[in-house]
């Protein structure tokens, strides 16, 4: 257990390191106590100590939405790739399950997509693959 926490931290601080989320945009709470701005991306990754499904929720936001800053970079596709690796790494079998299959769910929806438009515009040919003839 202590080694599947090991990586998990290990995992996120890679993340970090990845993304180099400025630090200098903290906002004063509570008198000298410094913390980051949750309603911002210029909070820091480690500084977030997200708890409740909200907290990991805003966590996730932030984190998805400077990755997707990269994804004009020929790299981008290799950087996501090595990130799923790695944190799926530490998980249980049935957790990697759940992913692989919301993963997979993804991958028929865009490939259903992908093929909408083409069934569609070939709706209108008949058997022979012409289109039919109007009869005045």
């Amino acid at each position: 257990m202590e080694a599947l926490e090991i990586e998990k931290s290990h995992s996120l601080e890679c993340a970090n390191d990845l993304l180099n989320l400025p630090r200098e945009n903290l906002a004063p709470q509570q008198g000298s106590k410094l913390a980051p701005s949750r309603h911002s991306l210029s909070y820091s990754i480690d500084e977030a100590r997200p708890k409740t499904r909200d907290e990991f929720s805003e966590f996730q936001n932030a984190i998805v939405e400077k990755i997707r800053s990269f994804k004009e970079s020929s790299m981008y596709e290799l950087f996501l790739e090595g990130c799923i690796r790695s944190l799926s790494a530490g998980l249980e079998l049935n957790q990697l399950r759940k992913v692989t299959s919301e993963m997979q769910t993804l991958l028929n929806q865009r490939i259903a997509a992908s093929k909408a438009p083409v069934q569609s515009s070939t709706a209108t040919l008949n058997k022979k693959g012409q289109k039919p003839r109007k009869f005045v």
